[in-house]
């Protein structure tokens, strides 16, 4: 289906979509599509394509609606995050040609050096004299004379001489990395200067040598930035990480649904709340591991259950009319004793793995196999807090749902979308 916003008008080849007045490049595209398990013929092109606008529309939405955007606080910033991933993709997918051209240059990588100045420990330990043992903030101060402190300086091909300072390498750290950073270790400093350098000669490639044009490379850096803005978006809406209990919106949303929603949802998906309620349980008690871990062998084997605890169980229970008989174990608003959790745990006619039974003072150690013959289903109840906590919270996620696919649907109809008609299955 077309949506009124969405037009079919793109005749340049070189672009595959413009979302916003934003183009989607066809070389971006298909380095996205590469990336999306292409051997899954459920994955096209156009599916690609549609993602790709889906998220640049989320994005614009997200710049448009004031909502902040959000960076982990103790992970990488947006820009040095979406930068390596760029870095990443053009080192994956240009590799070859990429490794031809570094070949070709004098002395490789390291010819591009002119200087290396890492500064030895006690001077390292003295820029960064203010560090902590969790955490590791410079000053403005330190700042400042990180700016001045030239760690290496180089020059690419047809360049001029370029430096990375202390301070290029702090602004690229980590909460975990700037804490590595304030140990003041000159090796450490040393690899991330490398990494660095690696880094823009990279980019430098990329910009000069791959065929890339800026177009491309400015489109995969957005496609980059939108995937994040999506991740905004899907926690405003409590749609990210839904299966996480500290979910602050979803649990917000949880909180709001009334006894009436939790009862007829109950209604109306009852399966979802089944639970077992008893089950028949025999056990085989054993003196050994060596002898319970035999025993067990001969049950895969075959041994009847009744045979084995006659013959090698030391339990006190051989008078009983069934052998080994724990009877009916019935849920209770009780805790379960181990030996009851254990038979809970069982699949019917399955007689379980030796487990060691919890040390008691004065008594033998004594290894237990238990086999579960019967299972009572039930329900949970209707206003049990279980019902209400897992009811509660499926509505929730079903009107953020609800709410995500009404914004996507919207914003398809109000911003405008071009797409080259090669593509024309994308909506």
């Amino acid at each position: 289906m077309m949506h009124s916003a969405v037009k079919s008008d793109i005749n340049d080849n070189s672009i595959a979509a413009i979302v916003g007045g934003e183009a989607i490049t066809t070389e971006a595209l298909e380095v996205f599509y590469q990336q999306a398990a292409p051997d899954d013929f459920r994955t096209t092109r156009e599916s690609v394509l549609r993602d790709l606008i889906t998220n640049r529309l989320l994005a614009h939405w997200r710049e448009q609606s004031g909502l902040a955007p959000t960076d982990n606080p103790v992970g990488f910033s947006t820009d040095v995050a979406v930068a390596d991933q760029l870095n990443g993709l053009i080192r994956l997918y240009w590799r070859k040609p990429l490794e031809n051209w570094l070949s070709e240059q004098a002395g490789g990588m390291d010819g591009f050096v002119q200087k290396t100045s890492i500064p030895a420990p006690d001077r390292l330990a003295d820029l960064l004299r203010n560090k902590g043992q969790m955490s590791f903030t410079a000053t403005e101060q330190q700042q400042l004379l990180f700016s001045q402190t030239v760690l290496l300086t180089y020059r690419l091909p047809g360049g001029k001489t370029e430096t990375i300072t202390l301070r290029d390498i702090y602004d690229r750290q980590n909460v975990q990395g700037r804490i590595q950073l304030s140990r003041a270790t000159p090796a450490y400093l040393a690899g991330q200067v490398e990494q660095l350098l690696g880094h823009r000669v990279v980019e430098y490639w990329a910009r000069e040598h791959s065929g890339l044009t800026s177009a491309d490379i400015r489109s995969m850096k957005r496609v980059l930035i939108d995937r994040r803005e999506r991740e905004t978006v899907l926690k405003s809406l409590g749609l990210f990480n839904v299966m996480h209990s500290s979910n602050p919106v979803l649990r917000q949303l949880a909180d709001a649904v009334t006894r009436e929603e939790v009862a007829d949802y109950y209604r109306n998906q009852k399966k979802q709340f089944s639970r077992l309620e008893a089950v028949k349980a025999f056990h085989l008690q054993i003196d050994s591991q060596k002898k319970a871990d035999d025993v067990y062998s001969q049950l895969i084997d075959g041994l009847t259950f009744q045979e084995a605890v006659k013959l090698y169980s030391v339990a006190n229970d051989h008078g009983e009319k069934e052998l080994g008989s724990l009877g009916w174990i019935a849920r209770t608003e009780k805790a379960p004793n181990w030996l009851e959790s254990m038979a809970f745990m069982q699949k019917i006619g399955i007689p379980s793995r030796p487990v060691k039974r919890p040390a008691i003072t004065g008594e033998p150690a004594t290894w237990e196999i238990i086999l579960v013959t019967e299972q009572k289903k039930g329900y949970y109840a209707e206003d049990s807090e279980t019902v209400r906590y897992l009811a509660s919270r499926q509505i929730a996620l079903e009107k953020a749902r609800t709410q995500f696919a009404q914004l996507k649907e919207r914003l398809r109809k109000e911003v405008p979308v071009r797409i080259n008609p090669d593509y024309i299955g994308v909506f």
